[in-house]
């Protein structure tokens, strides 16, 4: 085999300029085998760079007054020439250098300055850093180019200039701009601000104020013309800048709470979690768009989308909506006879094309069958102490309101074993690392009484005195051999009380006193009395030295209360502790912490190394308090600025930082809810040492700033929904008339739309309500949508989503009753053969001025517990909801035991469980008949029936015919009766074959096949 020649690059490739996003001189190549020879991919080699894909430099003529680059050798010289350039050039020289990656052409543009430096460096493998100071030159823009003899040349922007720009936009197309000095931080009025767009046409202008603060209202495209612009601000002869691409964002992390940056929000529900194939999936969905901090209503002109997707992903069905006056869209969906089951997603498409946003809810479609009955385990108090005996209680009952008697109980124990883990939440309940596995402990059996309830003592017990906690697993199986099962989980307490340790707020001065409020109550929320309680403010418990500087004693009261009073603390930041000792002499511990400052002689205190922090003196606010901030800074003796931001920028505070620990008092208004974010933020000039390290941050200051968030429950937001039913319970096929009454939350009738829905609650044993809470929806913690630049800082950018496409015609409402019942049942009875898991659906439900609606609903024939759901909204976004329950039973139950399907020939067996809950024991007649079944023992069956008792009768049935035929099951006795219709299908027994053909049809094509002998004509 022939050798492969040497490597070597033919024709020969010059020296080019290395791609910036590399950000040092490396000589890149690509090699890829093919048949045994070398392909060159990419080469390419730079002798200079100014830094890792960085376009703009700022340099402050009082500061280092530097420009930093890169380059290839260890020693030579650099040509540097300095050109001014206008807003427009900077832009245009900006997205050559940031998009195309490419040198900005200097043609047409004179230079103002040009000069060398010689550098000798260690030559590292990845070059020399080194540092050129600029010359005497006015403040402004400027294009700056370098190049080493015999090198490709490279090019930075240049902003030069003693100010700097903090700069945020919010969605709603408002700017706010605050001008400050790098060295001093003084706030710069008279300052004008020009926005420039990508191309560098001005888009709006401002003077600052006294605070240095100018603020700009923008349209929408406007604002949107800002990505990769530039604000620029001028005062006499002084010049800076600001952009708004990556090199000027903040790092300030963008809040942590609610939805992403969306104009809409939307609170979209199906009426229940699960549906079987062929079942109707009803939905609705309120939609508003925010304007500020306030909702308004979608009008119909908004286009709507609802879309419909399976379990693998495809589209089902695509629906157009029109929002009505109350903003709500709905609809529903039909699924299919065999669709895919599993999880699928409903998304609903507010807006057209890229301004489109979709939002999702998903359901599941499931071949389930409905429990007859739920169980629940509970215990004799909702927690117990160790060592102490408890009473395990397992509580099985029918959903139509009775109890499962003799039936066969399995209890099974598992114990988690906890580490603690101290934190200070308010009554010492700390947070514990699990362990990882549940440790199994008992196995225990019985039978439920004749309330359907099975009880046993038992002791849990605590190893290492921690606390854990006891899972009680149990499964229930009743006559129909049907098993449910639930699960309980105990907490077992060490100690059996608790301490309670609060002050007024979270930060003093060191002048202040400290009234610490103290309480000692169990687990049972009964206050402990003459509990003597030590409490001690420790200090450096963070490096575990723990010290003491002071300590009280106190016993509570008669309602389990104390108080103790710290004054003259010196400042630092304090770990209380208070201990107790309970009745079975363990001891009892809780935690809190604060800080203590002294605003005249601050030192800084604070464990963090963090240069910037800022704190809340309270956990929440309500319109009309005063939240203190404290501010500790490393870096003193220059100006802040603080702002008040969530959706758009509430209030901006400019705050002169004399020391490590500053305090600012801020007034709480209604904008604030549901909460608001407190940000400060100043410029760190950066030291000369830290500019030394490859790889390290170069420039003259860096915008740093910290957050916090003050929390404002919108409480005024929420609505008072009550319902009430005309009856305590109703029979199969009754009228049940419900009057629906909303209120605000100061008690004041209100008009609003309801949706209203009956679910059967055997459902929920199946999939819980996943619709969410509407007023966490609308009212609930969000997230800060305002976005942050200054001069300047480098941080990543993130990326849009996408949206489907609209189509389909909107769907009709699902009815919002059942149909008439037929009369036509057996010795008086009237048959129960409408079964359904909604029963009524109705999204469009408008109350009157007074805030009332009532409504008649025709019940269907389960006998179950309905769960009604109903959620509100008012035009103004005020939302709320409440549930409640109808029961439908009846004395006399038949209960049917049938398979889901047959297969012709097969034989089986059917019956029935007949019930008595008649008040005395009596005989009935049961009786089982079948349109496609053949009875080998047909006949009545002769059932004794205690009362609260049951038993069940049997029949074998041959599936005789193939289709879907009608199962009725009967049950009479001289107290009353039942008679159930249920359909049966009856499948052949046979495979499916399917033929396919395929071909152009123009316009119209066949196909001939062959039909076996033996095919199955009525499958």
């Amino acid at each position: 085999m022939q050798a492969a020649p040497p490597f070597r690059l033919d024709p020969p490739v010059t020296t080019r300029r290395l791609n910036r996003r590399h950000g040092s001189a490396i000589f890149v190549l690509a090699l890829m085998l093919i048949g045994g020879s070398y392909l060159l991919a990419n080469a390419q080699w730079s002798t200079i760079n100014f830094g890792y894909n960085q376009a703009v430099q700022f340099v402050d003529p009082d500061g280092h007054n530097q420009i930093y680059l890169n380059v290839s050798n260890s020693t030579g010289a650099v040509d540097f020439v300095l050109y001014p350039v206008t807003e427009a050039q900077f832009m245009g020289a900006y997205a050559t250098l940031h998009d195309r990656n490419a040198l900005p052409d200097t043609a047409g543009l004179t230079a103002i300055n040009s000069w060398q430096v010689s550098y000798s460096g260690e030559g590292a493998y990845y070059g020399t850093s080194i540092k050129a100071a600029l010359p005497s030159v006015p403040s402004g823009l400027y294009l700056l180019t370098a190049k080493e003899p015999n090198g490709e040349p490279a090019a930075t922007l240049v902003v030069l200039s003693r100010q700097t720009l903090v700069v945020k936009t919010e969605p709603g197309g408002q700017v706010m701009v605050w001008a400050s000095q790098l060295q001093s931080g003084a706030p710069i009025s008279g300052m004008n601000i020009t926005l420039h767009n990508a191309a560098g046409v001005p888009v709006g202008q401002s003077v600052t104020n006294a605070d240095g603060v100018a603020r700009l209202a923008l349209a929408d495209a406007e604002l949107a013309s800002l990505q990769n612009g530039l604000v620029v601000g001028q005062a006499g002869a002084q010049v800076t800048a600001v952009g708004f691409g990556w090199e000027w964002s903040s790092y300030i992390y963008y809040g942590y709470f609610g939805a992403p940056n969306r104009v809409h929000t939307v609170y979209l529900h199906t009426d229940r979690p699960i549906y079987r194939p062929g079942h109707t999936v009803n939905y609705a969905a309120i939609l508003r768009r925010k304007n500020g901090h306030q909702y308004l209503t979608v009008d119909a002109a908004t286009p709507v989308a609802a879309t419909l997707r399976d379990a693998r992903y495809n589209v089902v069905a695509t629906q157009s909506l029109t929002p009505d006056q109350f903003g709500l869209v709905h609809g529903d969906f039909v699924l299919g006879d065999e669709p895919p089951l599993g999880t699928y997603r409903l998304e609903l498409a507010v807006g057209s094309g890229d301004s489109a946003e979709t939002f999702t809810q998903s359901f599941r479609v499931e071949e389930y069958r409905k429990p007859e009955y739920q169980v629940t385990v509970s215990a004799t108090a909702p927690h117990a102490i160790a060592g102490d005996e408890t009473t395990i209680t397992v509580q099985a009952d029918y959903f139509f309101g009775q109890p499962v008697a003799n039936a066969d109980v399995t209890l099974k124990v598992y114990r988690n074993t906890y580490r603690d883990n101290y934190y200070w939440w308010e009554w010492g309940y700390y947070d514990y690392y699990p362990s990882s596995y549940q440790e199994p402990v008992d196995e225990l059996s019985g039978k439920t009484d004749a309330n359907g309830q099975f009880n046993i003592p038992y002791m849990p017990i605590s190893e290492a005195e921690y606390n854990t906690t006891y899972t009680f697993i149990a499964t229930v199986t009743d006559a129909l051999e049907q098993p449910i099962a639930n699960s309980l989980s105990l907490p077992v307490y060490w100690n059996s009380s608790r301490l309670q340790m609060q002050t007024a707020k979270y930060g003093y001065r060191s002048t202040d006193s400290i009234v610490v409020d103290l309480a000692a109550r169990g687990h049972d929320d009964v206050p402990v009395v003459n509990q003597q309680i030590t409490v001690k403010m420790e200090q450096n418990y963070y490096n575990q030295d723990n010290q003491t500087i002071a300590q009280k004693q106190a016993v509570t009261d008669a309602n389990g209360k104390a108080q103790v009073t710290f004054t003259n603390m010196p400042q630092g930041w304090y770990r209380m502790v208070a201990t107790a000792t309970d009745d079975r002499g363990r001891t009892v511990t809780t935690y809190r912490y604060l800080w203590i400052y002294d605003p005249v002689d601050g030192i800084w205190w604070y464990y963090s190394n963090d240069d910037l922090s800022i704190s809340v003196d309270k956990e929440s606010y309500a319109p009309g308090d005063t939240a203190q901030l404290l501010i500790q800074s490393r870096i003193t003796d220059t100006v802040a600025l603080v702002t008040l931001e969530r959706d758009s920028v509430l209030q901006e505070i400019v705050v002169p930082l004399n020391g490590p620990v500053t305090t600012v008092d801020v007034a709480i208004t209604a904008d604030f809810a549901p909460n608001v974010f407190a940000t400060v933020h100043l410029f760190k000039k950066m030291q000369q040492e830290e500019n030394g390290p490859y790889w390290g941050r170069y420039g003259e200051a860096e915008l740093i700033a910290a957050r916090t968030e003050l929390i404002v429950p919108a409480t005024d937001q929420r609505l008072n929904v009550a319902i009430t039913a005309n009856a305590t319970q109703y029979g199969a096929g009754d009228s049940a008339e419900l009057t629906l009454q909303v209120t605000d939350s100061a008690g004041n009738p209100v008009a609003a739309n309801i949706s209203l829905a009956l679910v059967d609650e055997a459902i929920f044993a199946l999939a819980a309500d996943n619709a969410g809470d509407i007023f966490q929806t609308f009212h609930g913690r969000r997230g800060n949508r305002v976005s942050t630049f200054g001069s300047p800082t480098l941080v990543d950018m993130y990326g849009p989503t996408e949206v489907a496409d609209p189509k389909s015609p909107t769907g009709t409402p699902a009815p919002t009753s059942v149909a008439p019942r037929d009369s036509s049942g057996e010795n008086g009875v009237d048959p129960r053969r409408i079964f359904l898991d909604t029963a009524y659906w109705n999204p469009t439900l408008v109350t009157d001025a007074a805030g009332r609606a009532v409504i008649t609903v025709p019940l269907p024939d389960n006998l179950t517990t309905w769960r009604v759901i109903a959620r509100a909204v008012t035009l103004d976004t005020k939302v709320g909801e409440a549930t409640t329950s109808l029961l439908v039973t009846q004395d006399i139950i038949a209960q049917p035991n049938l398979p889901r399907y047959g297969v012709l020939g097969d034989r089986f067996g059917v019956g029935l469980v007949g019930q008595n809950f008649s008040g005395a024991a009596i005989t009935g007649q049961a009786e089982l008949t079948a349109e496609n079944l053949l009875l080998l023992d047909a006949g009545a069956q002769t059932l004794d029936l205690p009362n609260g008792g049951s038993q069940a009768a049997h029949w074998t049935a041959v599936a005789s015919q193939i289709g879907v035929g009608t199962v009725t099951s009967s049950l009479n006795t001289a107290a009353g009766g039942d008679l159930v219709e249920l359909p049966l299908a009856v499948k052949p027994f046979a495979a499916p074959e399917r033929v396919a053909a395929s071909g152009a049809a123009s316009p119209t094509a066949s196909e001939t096949f062959d039909m076996p002998f033996n095919a199955v004509h009525d499958a």
